[in-house]
């Protein structure tokens, strides 16, 4: 089985998806190594949501408080800012005038995980036909 981190990039078409969904804390860690000068903005329910180190620089530049973690979501977060879905139009222009980079992701829930899963079976199914010489 391949690691989690290289589940996390399965949209590249790269590894396989696992039976496991990478949690929230997971996706974050992984998108963060990868774009560490960017607020990672994740769409969670109706909120948008920043963590640890990204909570602390919005809520700086937006002037919005720091909350405690939601439980459905943020497990193993400690820091999160959020704000209603509806907000952002107001609150991205000002994160980029204040010069900084934002990446907007979208949290795996189970049912778009599961769908993601099934797509990757089927590509792979077509790839391992084709490798064989079966065409569709």
């Amino acid at each position: 089985m391949e690691s989690k981190d290289n589940d996390l990039n399965r949209s590249a078409g790269s590894a396989p998806l696992t039976e496991e969904r990478p949690t929230l804390l997971q996706q974050f860690t992984f998108l963060k190594s990868k774009h560490p000068d960017a607020l990672l903005m994740f769409r969670t329910g109706d909120f948008y949501s920043l963590y640890e180190s990204d909570a602390q620089r919005s809520a700086k530049i937006l002037g919005i408080n720091i909350n405690p973690p939601d439980t459905r979501y943020d497990t193993g977060m400690s820091e999160v800012t959020r704000f209603p879905h509806h907000a952002l139009d107001i609150y991205l222009p000002r994160l980029i005038r204040a010069g900084e980079r934002v990446a907007i992701c979208d949290y795996m829930d189970e049912q778009t995980y599961a769908k993601e899963r099934v797509w990757e079976q089927r590509r792979q199914a077509a790839e391992a036909a084709e490798h064989r010489g079966f065409r569709r």
